[in-house]
């Protein structure tokens, strides 16, 4: 009986994972050889089996990768760790890494040695690309990519349901760009940082990176993630190509909590239809720069910022918050509370389009606080703390009668010294 019971258990086991390592096909742990082929020979013994989990190993060493390796259906690429296991790129024009559905990669560094000059550096195709739904990264790292993870440029492509966690490292262009995606992805602990060989804002990433670029996205849950030295954190893009045309960016809401976002031009862009919640966010910009920018077609799903500062770097002026949808319409709506805004130009400023705004609670230290431009209806501001500076203003309203505004219970107040 107990013969039986083991026989059975081994063989759920047997159809449940299947488990191959990449040295077993030839990979070169030590870097000097190509090991592409190796690595999609073991991808291919361990999809030809019937087991649920498809498990290819990197074991601890330095890999080059010279050609794509792509992952079908529900493999998993596991490496020792980020810093156990570094995966070599040094050719451009193409992805070494792609996932079909229900794949996952985890546990190593892709570093791009001849990629490291950051004032001019080298154009190259994203280091993995996604062409499937369930993708999963996690414990990896990148030194140098063009863009780090990306589904297919003008193409949209459903990599919903996906996981992006522990991720750590820096990229030129971009870091993660997703466009298509039916059902939610979560982001976790990720940090775009500074690497190469200038680290400063004349670096190309400090001008041009994006760290989070959304087309359709249905649906973001963020938390705890970090840039320093890029131009935007966040930005969903206006449109989408449909059909080789363009069409308005229709998002389900961003969800995005307890993130850092130092030294950029701007913290976050929404452009096309969404709705998004923002809460316990650091943005310090540059001068000129803008921490909330909201100037999408129209606000789908509610929008709210909470618990969040604003400030710039260099003692110059900022704009902490702009809400100037494209569009004026009933469902358009942005809500403000426990927000501070320092050194802004104007701190808020509210478009002739905006509707259903409030903001309460809030603390706005301003050479100009708050700019409303007429046309702009249904607004409430209401026991806020505005300092301003000499020649400057608290609140200057543009509307004409008719529109409904109102402004009360809010302690303006001239700065004589700082």
């Amino acid at each position: 009986m107990k013969k039986l019971l083991f026989s059975l258990l081994a063989l759920c086991l047997s159809v449940c994972a299947m488990a191959v390592s990449v040295t077993d096909f030839g990979a070169d742990p030590t870097g000097k050889a190509d090991s592409s082929e190796a690595f999609n020979k073991a991808i291919a013994a361990a999809h030809a089996s019937d087991a649920v989990t498809r498990l290819v190993n990197v074991p601890g060493g330095t890999y080059l990768i010279d050609g794509p390796v792509e992952l079908g259906d529900g493999i998993y690429l596991k490496g020792e760790g980020k810093k156990a296991v570094t995966v070599n790129i040094l050719k451009h024009d193409f992805s070494p890494f792609s996932m079909r559905h229900g794949c996952r990669i985890e546990g190593m560094t892709f570093s791009y040695p001849n990629n490291q000059e950051t004032i001019h550096p080298k154009k190259a195709e994203p280091t993995i690309l996604l062409l499937g739904a369930n993708p999963e990264v996690v414990d990896v790292g990148f030194g140098g990519a063009w863009t780090c993870i990306a589904t297919p440029e003008g193409v949209e492509t459903n990599a919903g349901g996906g996981l992006f966690r522990d991720i750590f490292g820096w990229s030129h262009y971009r870091g993660i760009s997703i466009s298509g995606s039916m059902d939610i992805n979560k982001f976790e602990n990720i940090h775009w940082f500074v690497g190469g060989t200038t680290v400063s804002d004349q670096a190309f990433y400090a001008k041009n990176r994006v760290c989070f670029e959304f087309g359709r996205q249905d649906g973001v849950m963020m938390t705890q993630c970090f840039t320093i030295l890029s131009k935007t954190f966040y930005q969903q893009k206006p449109t989408v190509k449909v059909d080789g045309k363009n069409e308005t960016a229709h998002s389900l809401p961003h969800f995005i909590s307890n993130c850092w976002i130092e030294h950029v031009q701007n913290g976050f862009i929404f452009e096309g239809n969404t709705g998004f919640a923002i809460d316990s966010c650091q943005i310090l910009t540059y001068p000129g720069g803008v921490g909330i920018d909201v100037e999408c077609d129209m606000i789908f799903y509610n929008a709210s910022v909470t618990s969040t500062q604003v400030r710039c770097t260099g003692g110059g002026n900022l704009i902490g918050l702009i809400y100037a949808p494209k569009k004026s319409h009933p469902r358009t709506k942005l809500s403000v509370s426990d927000f501070q805004v320092v050194d802004g130009y104007p701190a808020v400023k509210i478009g002739k389009n905006a509707r259903n705004f409030t903001m309460l609670g809030s603390h706005l230290l301003a050479s100009g606080g708050v700019f409303i431009e007429d046309g702009a209806d249904k607004l409430m501001i209401c026991n806020n703390i505005i300092d301003y500076w000499p020649g400057g203003y608290s609140i200057k309203n543009n509307n004409k009668p008719g529109d409904t505004v109102i402004i009360k219970d809010n302690i303006q107040h001239k700065i004589k010294e700082f």
